[in-house]
């Protein structure tokens, strides 16, 4: 048997596609016709149901067209017309009061109105119980309610239709009163209505045979279908069909009352024998579709078995054999010319095929694991290398320093590649000797030959090959460079790669063997590696040593702005430090600095960093004009560095800048802005090659310049603030003078006194500074008193008093201002205060007051006693102190009064 798959045999998917067909064939027939032949059906039911609607309404339509005859033969008649003239009661007992009139034309109610629209008589009759009953509210204000009622534009011209009532809907119909032959004038309207309750539905279904129910349009509790049918009937001629269910159908439709409102729905509902007669139909067609289905299938396999399935079992079974036993020079049976047979042909060459590459891939194999076994052995010694290499890495990146990271390199690649020689050359270096190398015997190989190698490996390589690796086998001893440093290395193989980065050749790494030697590719491969590692690391440590060089040099001109910063504004001073900073940080011999006062250039401070032979600030000044090369460093702005050999100095210059033995000098000018104020000389008494001052010092040099520029500049503008603060005290002394004639001689008195106290008391020079100015400003608050107050021969009285006594506070306010007298503003202010705290302003007690406050207290209580005022008489020196010693420890410091007596201890030590 021919098994496809693993599961289900080839007969039987046969049978199952078949049936699938089938299956999808009887289901697409169903549904075409389910939708053509049942839709058919369905819409020839719809069509049905609609034209009974239409008979069911023709119906209602027809009884009120019988009312309006019923009507007409009414108000069509010489009675009625006389009746609604004079209201005769014979006309009601003859025609009105006999039930028959009611019961015959199945009338509820009649209304009689006239002309006027006043209701003449009204009749309600109960039809179903056959007695007259009173008429309601509701039909005696028809007419008013429903004007249309009795509109009549002539005599034919009739109303009929349904009004919604309380009792119910009812048909009516409206007739104008004319006489029997029909001619007016119209005398008034005749009204008939009848309601259309169960029994007039039932003669409506009797009438069309069909099942007919009337619901009105607004109802609040409508049955589901009555719902949908009137959200589908939007005018009063529409029609709705709808199955109910697989029994019946029903059929809509509105009902208008006589204003054309909606008032009811008209239902039909019919039995779906149509339908069922389609389904009935479709269900015999579907069997028949299946038997005739089934007995095609059964032919369709009866063939398929003799002509295809049977040589496809045979056939599997002779291939499942052949693999099984794994024979592949056995061949399958072919019979007949068709596919199945050309397939058999196909599987005997694929056999045959399949034998030859059976032999094929055994020699294969037999290659295959030989180069395998030699490429496992070239990986090992891959991965050994690409750890090696890892390893390496690993070093480099550790290494932060050039020096060490080029030794690491030098080092390892002399065991990676088991060269007896390695040497590392950049082309930044020096070409004396190499940045690095392992196995190089100076004692074996001159200078020269590693100079002239060195000059040949990092000259500049034709465009294009920069990043190629130069292998050599077998070296050329007799190159006319590299020739004999190879012979003196022992050197008879290499590999040179260089060390390149965006471009740049920024040196090479050279590995020597003393063997020819055939370098591997992997070899090559592992040193370009190397030298791409060593790359990355050689910027990466160069950016360190710079960053750590460029945080020496702000550490530098940080702790030289903070040493500027807290030294006194001093020029001489600023440029001691200066230079002292420059020895030691730039690392030169010397230090001077030159400033330019008027029309000359004079050193003015000089810093060795060792004791020299020579002067280097009393050896010589000189005129801008006769010194052209540093008047033009200071105008360019621009340092340069000057040579002994130079030639570009005169014999001037040369004595200013380059003292004693001065092997070279960096000259860099000292600006603020537009202001040329001098330059600071760099000397170096060692060579160029051992100690020269490159680009970095140079920068260096320039900042500190900068900064000292700035220093000078604030110290300048601080002398000048010094003079503008004088200028201010001797103004504020002044107006003083102006209002008391005694205070210009008292001032200055009282500051030269307070000075000296202040100097026996071992003062410093700032507060006897602060004590000089506050013993001159003392006063100038009473600027702000009256001249009457100030200048008064006689006591003053308690208001006066009070207004002498606020003037250390305005004075205060005066001084305070002006931030360099901030230290006499206290002085000012607490001149006035007591020891034992009965002073004003402020009322301070002992300490608290003011060295200077008690000093100038003592001081002008003293020239107060000893000058004459215009309202009391001076005393005598030793009557001052005596009041003095009085008063100590009340109104003086003690301390200070001994002190004060101990150094004007005289008259004359007073005056």
């Amino acid at each position: 048997m021919l098994v496809v798959g693993g599961s289900l045999t080839l007969r039987r998917k046969t049978l199952l596609v078949i049936g699938l067909v089938l299956v999808c064939l009887i289901a697409i027939v169903y549904f075409f016709s389910n939708e053509i032949l049942l839709g058919g059906f369905a819409e020839v039911e719809s069509e049905r149901a609609a034209a009974n609607v239409l008979r069911a309404r023709d119906a209602v339509t027809n009884d009120l067209d019988t009312m309006a005859a019923q009507t007409r033969d009414w108000s069509f008649w010489d009675d009625t017309y006389q009746f609604i003239d004079d209201e005769n009661a014979g006309y009601i007992e003859r025609n009105l009061e006999p039930d028959e009139t009611f019961v015959n034309q199945q009338v509820n109610f009649m209304l009689f109105i006239n002309a006027a629209g006043e209701l003449v008589y009204s009749r309600t009759f109960d039809v179903a119980e056959g007695v007259f009953v009173p008429p309601s509210e509701e039909v005696l204000s028809l007419t008013t309610d429903y004007p249309l009622l009795l509109e009549h534009a002539d005599p034919n011209d009739s109303k009929t239709g349904i009004i919604m009532m309380a009792a119910g809907p009812a048909l009516v119909a409206s007739q104008p009163i004319v006489t029997s032959e029909g001619e007016g004038p119209i005398r008034g309207s005749l009204v008939l209505g009848r309601y259309i309750h169960q029994d007039q539905v039932d003669a409506f279904s009797d009438l069309t045979h069909l099942a007919v129910s009337i619901m009105p349009y607004e109802g609040e509790e409508l049955p589901e279908d009555y719902g949908r049918a009137k959200d589908n009937l939007s005018g009063a001629g529409d029609v709705f069909v709808q199955p109910l269910d697989k029994e019946a159908i029903a059929g809509y439709t509105r009902l208008d009352d006589i204003n054309g409102q909606p008032a009811l729905v008209l239902k039909i509902e019919q039995p779906r024998q149509i339908y069922g007669q389609g389904l009935t139909s479709m269900r015999y067609f579907i069997y028949a579709l299946i038997g005739v289905g089934l007995a095609s299938i059964l032919a369709i396999i009866l063939l398929l078995e003799r002509m295809v399935l049977s040589r496809m079992a045979r056939l599997s079974g002779e291939v499942t054999e052949i693999a099984e036993r794994g024979d592949h020079k056995a061949r399958v049976h072919v019979s007949g010319n068709d596919e199945l047979s050309r397939f058999g042909e196909v599987m005997n060459r694929m056999l045959a095929a399949l034998e030859q590459s059976q032999e094929d891939l055994r020699a294969y194999n037999d290659e295959l694991d030989a180069k395998v076994r030699q490429r496992t052995r070239e990986l090992r010694d891959r991965v050994a290398t690409l750890r090696t290499l890892s390893e390496i890495d690993r070093e480099v990146n550790a290494a932060m320093h050039v020096e060490p990271l080029l030794k690491v390199v030098c080092m390892r690649t002399a065991e990676l590649l088991g060269a007896p020689v390695t040497l590392i050359a950049l082309a930044d270096g020096s070409t004396d000797r190499p940045a690095e190398s392992c196995g190089l015997s100076a004692a074996t190989i001159s200078d020269r030959a590693i100079a002239r190698h060195l000059e040949k490996v990092l000259e500049p390589r034709p465009h294009g090959n920069e990043g190629d690796a130069a292998v050599s086998e077998s070296l050329d001893l007799d190159d006319p460079v590299s020739g004999d440093f190879y012979r003196q290395a022992g050197a008879r193989s290499g590999i040179m790669v260089p060390l390149r980065i965006d471009g740049a050749v920024l040196g090479v790494i050279e590995a020597l063997d003393d063997e020819p030697r055939e370098w591997r590719d992997d070899e090559v491969q592992a040193l370009e590696l190397l030298a791409g590692q060593l790359t990355q690391a050689l910027g990466r440590a160069r950016l360190y040593e710079m960053e750590l060089a460029r945080r020496g040099e702000l550490s530098v001109l940080f702790d030289l702005s903070r040493d500027l910063n807290e030294s006194e504004q001093d020029p001489d001073v600023i440029l001691a430090k200066v230079t002292r900073h420059a020895v030691e940080n730039i690392k030169v011999t010397f230090a001077i600095a030159a400033l330019i006062e008027g029309d000359e250039i004079v050193p003015r401070v000089g810093y060795p960093i060792r004791i020299l032979d020579y002067d280097l600030v009393t050896h010589g000044r000189g005129k801008m004009s006769s010194l052209p090369f540093i008047r033009k460093v200071i105008e360019e702005d621009s340092p340069v560095i000057v040579h002994r050999d130079g030639g570009c100095l005169n014999r001037l210059e040369q004595v200013i800048v380059m003292p004693g033995d001065t092997a070279s000098t960096c000259i860099v000018p000292l600006r603020s802005g537009d202001s040329k104020m001098g330059i600071l000389i760099l000397g170096e008494s060692r060579s160029a090659q051992r100690e020269p001052i490159d680009g970095e010092k140079l920068e260096l040099a320039r900042s500190m310049c900068d900064q000292t520029a700035s220093a000078l500049k604030r110290a300048e503008l601080f002398q000048e603030i010094q003079e503008a603060y004088m200028q201010t005290v001797l103004a504020l002394a002044n107006a003083v003078n102006a209002k008391d004639s005694y205070t210009a001689d008292h001032g200055q008195r009282m500051g030269d006194m307070a000075m000296a106290l202040g100097e026996a008391m071992e003062m410093g020079r700032a507060d006897l500074e602060t004590l000089r100015y506050g013993a001159i400003l003392h006063d100038v608050g009473k600027i702000g008193v009256p001249d009457s107050i100030l200048l008064k021969p006689g006591s003053l009285d308690h208001e006066e008093w009070q207004r002498v006594k606020e003037h250390p506070a305005i004075g205060e306010q005066i001084v305070t201002p002006v931030r360099h007298l901030a230290g006499a503003t206290k002085i000012v202010r607490h001149h006035h205060e007591r020891f034992d705290g009965s002073g004003y302003p402020d009322g301070l007690a002992g300490e608290n007051i003011p060295l200077g406050a008690r000093i100038l207290t003592v001081v002008d209580a003293y020239c107060a006693m000893t000058d004459e005022r215009v309202y009391k008489s001076a005393v005598g020196h030793d009557e001052a102190i005596e009041e003095l010693k009085a008063h100590s420890g009340t109104q003086f410091d003690p301390a200070i009064v001994d002190a004060f007596i101990r150094r004007f201890s005289r008259k004359t030590d007073a005056a």
